[in-house]
């Protein structure tokens, strides 16, 4: 089990993801807590924990309340288009989680994106530059919970949105404000597309839903098996 919690951010928009995401959560790894961030007040899943949100308040707004009641010391955020498609290695992640929770790192992002490899003294996890244009990024994460409310809150007074949309490049200001210390985590991994490689540590598909509209095209293998386990029509939302 990894000694944290994990966090799916979603809204009733994408209530349809949501059998596919807890589902692999449920399937692949063993946490503390699971909790879902939402509008929605009527959920019925077993074994999460609904934290809700009202819909008019913006997105740093509706994710900095919720964070208040998340008492673990470190945290896994994720939206809901971010499922596994493999089972994780837990030894790895609670690995991880412990470097975050007791050392200077305030979070380890389970994907390589577009950063260089400046090592860490942690094997396989490299720092983040404080001038990379994604010192923030919204994907998988082993976060310091209270850092990463902080980010949030540093975003309250001026960004308006009441969707995560645009919220990563606003984001990276107040996150070198913050000196934040981030890594990821990689393992010679293939590329996969023109930003990101993927996880051996953490596989999921990253990510599901592009332009509202599943990303076949980059993850048709992944997605027609979960389709299929799931019972999901694509063609409701359509594909890219």
């Amino acid at each position: 089990m990894v000694k944290t919690t994990l966090i799916m951010y979603s809204h009733t928009s994408c209530s349809d993801l949501w059998d596919m995401f807890c589902g692999q959560v449920e399937k692949y790894l063993s946490v503390e807590r699971k909790v879902v961030f939402t509008d929605e007040t009527d959920w019925s899943r077993d074994g999460w924990d609904v934290i809700t949100y009202d819909d008019s308040w913006s997105f740093p707004g509706k994710v900095s309340r919720c964070l208040d009641q998340v008492d673990t010391e470190t945290c896994m955020f994720h939206l809901e288009d971010m499922p596994l498609y493999n089972t994780p290695d837990e030894s790895k992640l609670s690995l991880l989680e412990d470097s975050v929770r007791t050392t200077a790192i305030d979070y380890v992002k389970l994907i390589r994106g577009i950063d260089p490899l400046t090592p860490t003294w942690i094997p396989g996890v490299y720092r983040i530059p404080m001038d990379s244009p994604y010192l923030f990024a919204i994907q998988p994460s082993i976060w310091k919970t209270k850092r990463l409310k902080e980010l949030f809150d540093r975003c309250l007074v001026d960004f308006d949105g009441n969707t995560a949309r645009g919220f990563e490049p606003f984001a990276q200001k107040p996150a070198k404000d913050m000196s934040l210390f981030g890594t990821f985590t990689y393992d010679n991994e293939p590329q996969v597309g023109l930003g990101h490689f993927d996880s051996v540590v953490y596989p999921y598909v990253a990510t599901a839903i592009n332009a509202g509209k599943w990303n076949t095209s980059g993850y048709r293998k992944e997605l027609d098996i979960l389709f299929n386990e799931y019972n999901i029509d694509p063609s409701i939302r359509g594909e890219v």
